[in-house]
């Protein structure tokens, strides 16, 4: 098989998994070649899965900031309250009430993040549309393989894409996100901390107080006496080997006349 070929197999196989880009072409092959009633009804198949999805996702949200269980008793409230306050469990429902805090915060930012580049997607989508439909207008740069199909879908996804990238909603939803994952993690971390001390096995905490104590170890071993009266013998023992490879090399004085 030659090497051309090799690649177009391979590329073949990897395209497989992009099966909305086949779809669109098959479309467009029952149109004639120009876009028509079969690729409008496969853009607005697809601009329906996304509706589906931004509507699965913001109902998703509402459920989370809606509490799931019913208020305690009256008359067991003050109870609860001294547990969480006085009890053995008050560092434990601390650490799970942080995590549960930190994790919904985390899942709307997520969501935020999620619902943008849905939109991002849309308007690629859109822009691959209306290139389509100028093309067939101009009768000039219609696709003519499946690859070309695939090739201008990328180019108006990425462009899409950098264009909701340099919007400052973007930044903002994607700054709350980078600080809601670090937070998260913490909160992460500080759990298995704790279920490590409960039982007895050493935490990140002491690994990196021991890599700390090893650190100031060494250096204080490199600047002790013993270390430098070594280091000085070494160099005094480079220097003898020096001169004697320079007596070994210089020839030797020839008889006296």
């Amino acid at each position: 098989m030659a090497s051309g070929e090799a690649f177009e197999s391979e590329w073949l196989r990897w395209l497989r998994a992009t099966a909305s880009v086949e779809e669109l072409w098959q479309a467009l092959q029952a149109d004639g070649g120009s876009p028509g009633a079969a690729c409008a009804q496969t853009f607005r198949s697809w601009q329906g899965q996304i509706d589906g999805t931004l509507t699965t996702l913001r109902t998703a949200m509402q459920q989370l900031d809606t509490p799931e269980h019913t208020p305690p008793p009256p008359w067991n409230a003050p109870w609860l309250d001294a547990l969480a306050r006085l009890g053995p469990w008050q560092d434990d429902l601390q650490r799970t009430r942080a995590l549960q805090q930190s994790s919904q915060a985390y899942l709307r930012a997520l969501a935020a993040c999620s619902e943008q580049l849905l939109e991002a997607v849309r308007s690629g989508l859109a822009r691959l549309e209306q290139r389509l439909a100028t093309a067939a207008e101009h009768g000039e740069g219609q696709p003519g393989t499946l690859r070309e199909l695939y090739e201008l879908w990328l180019e108006e996804s990425e462009a899409a894409y950098e264009a909701m990238l340099t919007t400052e909603t973007w930044a903002e939803a994607f700054g709350r996100l980078t600080n809601a994952t670090s937070e998260v993690i913490a909160r992460y971390q500080e759990q298995a901390d704790a279920a490590l001390s409960t039982l007895d096995l050493p935490t990140r905490t002491d690994w990196i107080d021991t890599q700390r104590r090893v650190a100031r170890l060494e250096a204080t071993i490199r600047r002790s006496p013993a270390a430098q009266e070594i280091a000085a013998l070494r160099s005094e023992v480079a220097e003898l080997r020096q001169e004697v490879a320079a007596l070994r090399t210089t020839p030797p004085d020839g008889p006296e006349s």
